[in-house]
């Protein structure tokens, strides 16, 4: 079974989010806290990390030091990661360095959306060698 973290500061979209990918058959882990979820990506070595980030309290400088921890990593280095944006991508300082590395999802996006996006990471990651989903 393929195993998405999900790292979501607001408890009830990772709920939601978390129920979403048990229904499709996935492995969710969960966290709201960056800290934890590199320590979660160290230790479960998940095929996919979502990563959700907003305005609020320089969220964006958080998120993009936890990609550069996991990325300098060579244990986690090529785990496929997705940031959920909260909100307009021109308010995030130096948006176009998330664009060359890494894939962006604007919130509010449709569940297929979502699940098409991991979908597509996942086949073309190294880490993942099966993966199928109904959409």
């Amino acid at each position: 079974m393929n195993k998405i973290l999900i790292i979501e500061t607001d408890p009830l979209l990772l709920e939601l989010l978390a129920e979403l990918l048990d229904l499709y058959g996935l492995s969710p882990l969960t966290t709201t806290s960056y800290e934890q979820g590199y320590e979660l990506t160290k230790l479960e070595k998940p095929d996919l990390i979502l990563c959700g980030h907003s305005s609020k309290n320089n969220q964006f400088e958080t998120c993009w030091q936890l990609l550069q921890k996991i990325r300098q990593d060579l244990e986690t280095a090529n785990i496929p990661f997705i940031f959920m944006a909260g909100s307009d991508l021109t308010t995030i300082p130096n948006w176009q360095n998330y664009l060359r590395y890494e894939e962006i999802l604007q919130k509010p996006f449709s569940s297929q959306v979502l699940i098409e996006k991991i979908h597509t990471n996942m086949q073309s990651s190294l880490n993942t060698t099966e993966f199928s989903v109904t959409v």
